[in-house]
């Protein structure tokens, strides 16, 4: 019978969230995808008026 409680739940969601962490990190090792992000922040920043 399978228990699911609260710690349960949690210690799930900490590793879900770790995948995550961990597949993102892989993401924005990448140069071109890291590049890509930063050009779009910067024009967005860009068009803001101080």
């Amino acid at each position: 019978m399978k228990v699911e409680n609260i710690l349960a739940k949690n210690i799930t969601a900490a590793g879900d969230r770790a995948n995550y962490d961990a597949a993102c990190k892989r993401r924005l090792a990448n140069r071109i995808i890291l590049a890509w992000i930063m050009k779009g922040c910067l024009e967005f920043r860009s068009r803001k008026k101080p």
